[in-house]
């Protein structure tokens, strides 16, 4: 016990002591990221408030979270020159000003100008080239000829007269002979208001700053934009002017990228010229796509409907230049050579997914797209195989690794499949002409390995190669090359790779098929005991009715079967023009017998009656126990002939004992009898022999009721 206390102490002064320390080390730490801090050059910018784009993006106060073009620029020039930056938020002419009264330090996105040039620095490099056009809201802009903009004639365009562009669109306008109604505004934000609400029709503004369902129908000019410093501020340029010279030393092209990052779909002009829209109508409004009916996971058949990647391009595509009425048919092809010969005999407008080869396009006089995604290839071996492709390679037959293994294993035996799993149990096989390995493209290996016992001994290498894959156009059709370059100009590689991944992953599924080829024995061992569990239930469900159609104590049928057996008794009665008797059998007093004996003796007493009964009917019908200590029969005699069986069946009654615990029990039977000569429905056929069996009980019981007369 001592021993365990001294441990416990020291173990608390040692955890004391380490506390202790900790927080030295982080009061030191502290102190010196203050030193560090206090050395850094702390450097005040304007922090443009824009909306509706992502030029400088904060939430609803400086500690949010900030975005944007102008941001990451800043943030790249601070590990250039290591500023602290110190935000000073409003709006671009309020910005300005504070710029030049020595209130701030830096303001982004300001364009050249010599007035301005007189009042605040400009570095050497700038941080951007603006376009400026004019927008207008989707569906409201009219088709453009390029050179005519007869279209603005009697439109609403508003302007923001503090604005670079202000001086430009006069310019423009009076260069191109323009006429429209020009409405002037001193706040950007407002304007493009306006045109949301559909109180202008056009709107001038920079590319960056156009909403997504803006549509740029004339482009008025460019500049280029700069990073503008105080004018007092010599040292700041100094620095900034290094930064720059270093960051794009490093990067010549850092503005495009970054440029295209954030903006490159407001630089498309979405808005079909009179040439283009002439396009579809010679096409009757329709494009008819060919693709490949199993190239997952580009496209594949499903059903006669066609899924896949290319779908969402295309639906992509209308939406874009809102071809809202474009029908699109897909064609199927089994492989690439007949979509090949499609594309050349003009059966198909454009095809999709080709190699991009612009060779090749040009010798078999086609045009290509701009690449629109990179698939990876993949070699699929042996685990452990150390000689790789040695003497035969296994590919589908043609398709895209057909052509690539043409190319690059010329010398090598090209083992050609019709099926991937073909392609791919060919290698994993024992046999002496069996693949030393396959080649398909990353998806479909993916794919086709996912989950497979089956391939369990594979393995797949990506090789460093790919395949860039476009669209591939009749030559004469390159007026919807050029449409489909300008929509996926728009698309990065993060996107295509998103619906590409989409497809992909939908696909990995493990189906009967599958199972069937990896567990054939195990399949067959659980449909042998499926079928005999399903047999035996069977049997099982076959005496469970059996067991719910009579009744368990007398054997008889239980009241559930009458109406069954009516219905088939009176059809076929009627057919041979005989008419059914209907008997009601109770036992008299049975409530006093069961309270007096005890129901072990009320049981006997309803097995002895039902069996009595079952042997007096015999042939002649059929008999039910319909409650506690009725029964219920069907008879296919007249009348008459049943009051006879029921009175034997009465009379017999009455006159045997039945023994119980050495005690001799006396039991009587009241009877009620029609027939249905009325043709009377079931539920009054019982209500009949029910109110007959109740004047049989009040004239004294132990006797028989037939029909009452009228």
């Amino acid at each position: 016990m001592k021993k365990l206390f001294v441990f416990f102490a020291t173990l608390f002064i040692c955890t004391s002591l380490f506390a202790e320390k900790s927080k030295l080390v982080s009061s030191d730490n502290k102190k010196n990221r203050e030193v560090v801090s206090s050395t850094q050059k702390v450097v005040k910018v304007g922090f443009i408030i824009t909306t509706g784009d992502s030029f400088m993006v904060v939430g609803d106060d400086s500690n949010k979270q900030k975005d944007g073009y102008a941001y990451e620029y800043l943030r790249n020039l601070a590990s250039y020159t290591g500023w602290k930056y110190e935000y000073v938020y409003g709006y671009f002419s309020d910005l300005c000003e504070l710029l030049v009264e020595g209130k701030i330090d830096l303001l982004p996105d300001v364009t050249y100008t010599e007035e301005r040039s007189k009042v605040m620095n400009f570095p050497n490099h700038d941080m951007g080239v603006e376009t400026y056009y004019l927008y207008s809201k989707k569906n409201h802009g009219e088709l453009k000829n390029n050179k005519d903009f007869s279209f603005l004639k009697g439109k609403t365009v508003g302007i923001n007269k503090n604005s670079y562009q202000y001086n430009l669109f006069y310019e423009w306008k009076k260069n191109n002979n323009v006429e429209c109604i020009v409405q002037e505004y001193d706040f950007s934000d407002e304007v493009g208001n306006l045109l949301n609400e559909g109180k202008i029709d056009y709107y001038l503004e920079i590319d960056y700053v156009a909403e997504d369902d803006w549509i740029p129908v004339a482009k008025i000019g460019t500049a280029n934009s700069y990073l503008a410093v105080n004018k007092n501020k010599n040292d700041l340029l100094d620095e900034l002017n290094f930064a720059l010279s270093e960051l794009y030393s490093i990067n010549p092209y850092y503005n495009h990228l970054l440029w295209n990052r954030y903006y490159l779909k407001n630089k498309i002009d979405y808005t079909l010229n009179d040439r283009e829209v002439q396009w579809f109508k010679e096409h009757n409004n329709t494009l008819k796509v060919g693709v490949i009916s199993d190239d997952l996971p580009f496209s594949y058949e499903e059903k006669g409907v066609c899924k896949g990647v290319i779908v969402d391009f295309l639906q992509y595509f209308k939406s874009a230049y809102s071809l809202d009425n474009l029908a699109i048919n897909y064609i199927f092809f089994d492989d690439y050579f007949s979509l090949d010969d499609a594309i050349h005999n003009g059966t198909v407008d454009v095809a999709f997914p080709f190699i991009y080869d612009n060779y090749a396009a040009e010798t078999f006089n086609t045009i290509t797209s701009n690449p629109i995604a990179k698939v990876p290839i993949c070699v699929i071996t042996k685990k452990n195989n150390l000689d790789g492709l040695k003497t035969n390679v296994a590919v589908k037959r043609g398709g895209r690794a057909a052509y690539f293994a043409s190319v690059h294993y010329p010398n090598l035996n090209h083992n050609y499949y019709n099926d991937v799993d073909d392609v791919l149990f060919s290698v994993v096989s024992d046999a002496d002409d069996a693949s030393d390995g396959a080649i398909l493209n990353y998806y479909k290996a993916k794919d086709a390995l996912y989950e497979r016992k089956r391939y369990e001994k594979l393995e797949m290498s990506r090789l460093p190669e790919f395949w860039e894959i476009c669209f591939v156009f009749p030559s004469e059709n390159f007026i919807l090359c050029n449409l489909t370059n300008r929509i996926f100009s728009t698309i990065d590689g993060t996107e295509v790779s998103s619906v590409i991944e989409k497809y992909t992953e939908k696909n990995h599924k493990y189906t009967v098929k599958h199972l069937i080829d990896d567990y054939f024995v195990q399949v067959l061992v659980i449909i042998t005991c499926f079928t005999l569990l399903v047999l035996a239930l069977f049997f099982a469900f076959d005496k469970l009715l059996k067991y719910y159609s009579y009744d368990e104590l007398t054997k008889l049928l239980s009241r559930k079967n009458i109406k069954k057996y009516y219905e088939k008794m009176n059809k076929s009665n009627l057919e041979k023009k005989h008419k059914l008797s209907f008997l009601l059998f109770d036992i008299d007093d049975f409530t006093h017998i069961n309270d007096f004996y005890g129901q072990e003796c009320g049981d006997l007493v309803i097995k002895q009656i039902a069996s009595t009964i079952l042997k007096i009917v015999n042939d002649s019908g059929v008999v039910f126990r319909s409650g506690g200590e009725e029964f219920f029969a069907i008879l296919k005699i007249d009348y008459n002939n049943a009051v006879e069986l029921a009175e034997r069946c009465r009379k017999i009654i009455e006159n045997q004992t039945i023994e119980y615990n050495f005690t001799k029990i006396k039991v009587t039977i009241s009877v009620a009898i029609t027939d249905n000569r009325e043709d009377l429905t079931l539920d009054d056929l019982f209500f009949n022999v029910q109110k007959l069996l109740s004047i049989a009980k009040s004239k004294g019981k132990n006797r028989i009721q037939g029909k009452l007369e009228k």
